[in-house]
């Protein structure tokens, strides 16, 4: 009997715990999230908007099922596969964080914002600690961060259909999450803003390219689809290399991909870390490129040849403060003086 009196104010605690937050009816089931230190909004965190194959890693994800139980939205510690100081990851990353005002009226339907991070496509992090809500939470809107696939999961670049763009497709599977669930956290699904830094910003502007239109307006800091660097070329070298360094005999890229299923993300991240995976010019291999028109493509010829479908959309380009500090305030005057400015200049300008 004692027991179970503990049991139940054990279960009582949590259920009227100031940081408990309610349960959110969605249409992809119900979610529960937890109130921020000062109780002024609640944070959805973790949220699954969708499921990658562990059988094709490398392939199209697919959006999360329903939710047969109330999910417990409390954690986003889940990062995707990437080189962070020391390979980290879980190729079961496509998570969401959600962010809302205590103080919504049923009737409310408030702007969205929807954050695509930046990373070089080489990796991301979506995350509470490194994309702090307090901010933005001080106005009225609804805040949305994300992680997707990058690297040799998410920017590989075949000559097979279905293994390109998956980090984009991410995206775009991310942004229809929020088109079918964001009102149920207040939010309204025709007033989403997407904005994004770098790797973040130069994909919000290759999504203007999608055919479905699954935004209104957009903020584009320091990154543009047009940047020389950001498409790759076709080189199926990539998953092959990294294959044969964990033991894979062959040159069939097919093999390599199924070869790499089975062994675990962190250490693919850390042969593909090792072996420096970058062209002569320091930029990624793993990144954006055009791929064969399918239902499914992004990318079906380089954006300077594309029209970007932005008729009635709001759109602001800029760029980030003190942008690239990470370089240029620490190279010596020889990075300088041997700056060169060729691969600026590789546009069709008809003069140089």
């Amino acid at each position: 009997m004692k027991k179970i009196l503990l049991l139940c104010l054990a279960i009582n605690y949590l259920e009227c715990s100031p940081n408990h937050g309610s349960v959110v009816e969605t249409p992809n089931g119900p979610v529960r999230g937890v109130q921020n230190e000062k109780g002024d909004f609640t944070m959805y965190l973790g949220v699954p908007y969708g499921v990658v194959d562990e059988d094709n890693p490398f392939g199209d994800a697919k959006p999360s099922p329903k939710f047969t139980s109330v999910f417990e939205a409390v954690s986003d510690s889940t990062l995707c596969p990437q080189y962070s100081g020391r390979p980290v990851g879980d190729i079961n990353c496509l998570k969401l964080n959600v962010y809302a005002p205590n103080n919504i009226q049923p009737k409310d339907k408030l702007p969205v914002m929807f954050y695509i991070p930046g990373g070089g496509f080489i990796g991301n992090i979506g995350n509470r600690e490194m994309l702090g809500p307090e901010l933005l939470m001080k106005h009225d809107i609804i805040l949305v961060t994300i992680n997707y696939r990058a690297g040799i999961y998410g920017f590989l670049c075949l000559d097979i259909p279905g293994y390109n763009n998956q980090g984009l497709k991410d995206q775009v599977l991310a942004l229809k999450w929020i088109k079918d669930n964001i009102e149920s956290f207040g939010g309204d699904p025709n007033r989403v803003t997407v904005f994004g830094q770098s790797a973040g910003a130069m994909s919000i502007d290759i999504l203007f390219l999608v055919k479905e239109p699954l935004f209104q307006r957009a903020i584009i800091q320091s990154g543009v689809a047009l940047t020389p660097w950001v498409i790759a070329k076709m080189n199926n070298s990539v998953p092959i290399n990294v294959a044969k360094e964990l033991g894979f005999k062959g040159d069939d890229v097919k093999a390599a991909l199924d070869y790499l299923k089975a062994i675990n993300a962190v250490d693919v991240i850390n042969v593909t870390h090792s072996l420096n995976i970058y062209d002569t010019e320091n930029h990624p291999l793993t990144k954006p490129c055009v791929e064969m028109e399918s239902e499914g493509a992004i990318l079906i010829d380089y954006p300077v040849n594309l029209k970007p479908k932005v008729k009635d959309l709001d759109i602001m380009i800029g760029h980030t403060l003190r942008e690239a500090s990470f370089r240029y305030p620490v190279s010596d005057e020889s990075y300088y003086d041997n700056y060169v400015f060729d691969i600026e200049l590789r546009q069709d300008f008809n003069e140089t």
